[in-house]
């Protein structure tokens, strides 16, 4: 197992304005002339007002229109002052413009609107029929402002029981938003399940939770060199944590530092984590419903529960740092006792023992609290407002890289897979959450940024069911 350092650096990265290539903007403009929906056409991607990174590669324009009859489309992309500067026929509905097309526009699109449109042609024969021809437009700008990293992601095939049947097809990738070509798969046909993994902020220090042998609780932790070797002696296990109360723990949801000397994780933790093998989309139901959150420091090579976030009366878990170590933000909620779940020794539970869940009889929702780290000493926990206490379920907290706003996923119920899931943002001191403009209809989370703090990625699963960036 390796994983080569040279593009393994840093693994956040960017995110505004559209669909299937994967930028959604935090600040897209809609207008009625610029309705994405006009006559029989529906333009999928881009969103309306997306702004996309000048070294984004030309992406590609989508749209639908019923198939009735035989088609062909123009494209014409001009300026909010009217001049032309693209104009191209097409048979299929989608078109990418070449290099040349795109530098053109994005540069245009720096000062101004840019307007796509998608006009049927498939019977003009005169300037009379063509102008009653559907028609749809969207609007786009382009950004100075560069994203600077990769993305490092997971990519996991469906539905969840296959996949936790076969982790060997499980695959770790790393793209940069500026290359045209397929990403780079770093690491692949690992025999045992690893799943989350975060990065020191300089990202020379990778953790990753992984079931080292037979351990649900081991994690790795690795300084990253051109060539990096997951072995054994730089695995840890959470179980370690007060193992002499014989409390099974699985480590759950982990965090590395800022600085790469501590990781934050649940301990002690049970969680709601069954197999749907009816809907492929979301074919696992997982949350935690128990746990604290411990405190592993590398130098000393100790765990300890971090205080104010480890009452056993709650489960306390999805930890997150500030960008200067100093506050640590997790999720709480009134542990849940389950006798079918906590019999159990396995991660993943008998479908009976999520079946009130499964069936909707039984909510269960988060909080979103924040707690000062303090050196592993922690401090009284306070709900962080906006986040909380708001008849929603709050959780991912992510902190951006000025420390002054927190984004999170907030759905009706539950935690991680939520088709329902909504991207907010509200103040890192609390306040008023805003719902951000960038979500998509269908799931909406597991969000970063990229170290400069202009743009966020984020998962959606708007055009099907696997996930896309």
């Amino acid at each position: 197992m390796v994983i080569e350092r040279t593009i393994l650096v840093i693994f956040w990265v960017l995110a505004t304005g559209c669909k299937t290539d994967g930028f959604f903007s935090l600040n897209s403009v809609s207008t009625p002339q610029t309705d994405k929906v006009l006559g029989k056409i529906t333009i999928e991607y881009p969103l309306n007002g997306a702004v996309f990174p000048l070294d984004i590669p030309p992406p590609m324009v989508i749209w639908n229109q019923s198939k009735e009859r035989g088609h062909f489309w123009r494209i014409r992309v001009v300026t909010a002052q009217g001049k032309s500067l693209v104009e191209i026929p097409v048979t299929r509905q989608n078109w990418r413009p070449t290099k040349t097309q795109w530098a053109v526009v994005s540069k245009a699109a720096l000062e101004n609107q840019v307007f796509i449109s998608v006009q049927d042609e498939a019977h003009s024969s005169s300037r009379k029929t063509q102008k009653s021809q559907p028609i749809a437009t969207v609007s786009i700008r382009t950004s100075r402002d560069p994203v600077e990293a990769p993305i490092f992601f997971r990519e996991v095939p469906l539905p969840f029981d296959y996949a936790n049947q076969y982790p060997e097809k499980i695959r770790y990738r790393l793209g940069h938003v500026s290359d045209s070509f397929e990403s780079k798969v770093l690491l692949e046909e690992l025999p045992l399940c690893g799943n989350c993994h975060s990065f020191s902020k300089d990202g020379r220090i990778l953790g990753m939770d992984v079931d080292y042998a037979n351990d649900k609780g081991s994690y790795v932790i690795t300084e990253l060199a051109r060539v990096t070797a997951l072995t054994p002696e730089k695995m840890i296990t959470w179980s370690d944590y007060k193992k002499e109360d014989e409390t099974l723990t699985f480590g759950l949801l982990s965090q590395v530092s800022p600085d790469g000397q501590h990781v934050v994780s649940t301990v002690k933790d049970r969680s709601i984590f069954v197999g749907i093998k009816e809907n492929l989309a979301y074919s696992q139901l997982f949350f935690p419903i128990k746990g604290i959150i411990a405190v592993y420091d590398r130098d000393a090579n100790t765990f300890e529960s971090l205080p104010g976030a480890d009452d056993v009366n709650y489960v306390q878990s999805n930890p997150s740092w500030s960008p200067d170590g100093e506050t640590v933000f997790f999720t709480r909620a009134h542990a849940y006792h389950s006798p079918k779940a906590e019999g159990s020794t396995s991660v993943v539970l008998p479908r009976e023992a999520a079946s009130e869940f499964i069936e909707g009889k039984r909510k269960f929702r988060y909080d979103i609290y924040k707690v000062p780290f303090n050196n592993g000493e922690g401090g009284p926990a306070l709900p962080l407002v906006g986040a909380s206490k708001n008849g929603k379920s709050n959780y991912f907290p992510k902190v951006t890289p000025d420390g002054k706003w927190v984004v999170f996923a907030q759905a009706d119920s539950f935690m991680l897979l939520q088709d329902d899931s909504r991207l907010f943002v509200v103040s890192a001191e609390g306040g008023e959450a805003r719902e951000m403009r960038c979500n998509t209809s269908n799931m909406n989370s597991w969000h970063s940024f990229s170290p400069n703090g202009r743009w966020m990625v984020f998962s959606s699963k708007e055009r099907g069911a696997y996930t896309q960036l």
